[in-house]
């Protein structure tokens, strides 16, 4: 059995947010496609790109079935798939 996704990634959260400084820059952005480490099997594209303030790092909003809310993920948790396209 796996962990939670939350023990799965080291914790580098702050109390203190932050904003993002010119040495901070996403390592995807919006269009790219990527596969999630715990569902490999399907490609998603990123749909956009934001500052999470409490962990000083970028967050990926991908393609789910979620219709309630837009899930994020962190860059560790993701694939980058930057030769393959979307048919």
């Amino acid at each position: 059995m796996s962990s939670p996704w939350w023990r799965q990634f080291p914790k580098t959260e702050s109390r203190r947010p932050r904003q993002p400084t010119s040495g901070d820059q996403p390592h995807l952005a919006p269009g790219d496609l990527v596969r999630l480490r715990e569902k490999p099997e399907r490609f998603r594209r990123v749909l956009n790109v934001e500052w999470h303030y409490h962990r000083h790092e970028y967050v990926y909003i991908v393609e789910t079935s979620a219709t309630r809310f837009a899930p994020y993920w962190f860059h560790a948790q993701l694939l980058p798939e930057p030769d393959r396209t979307l048919a």
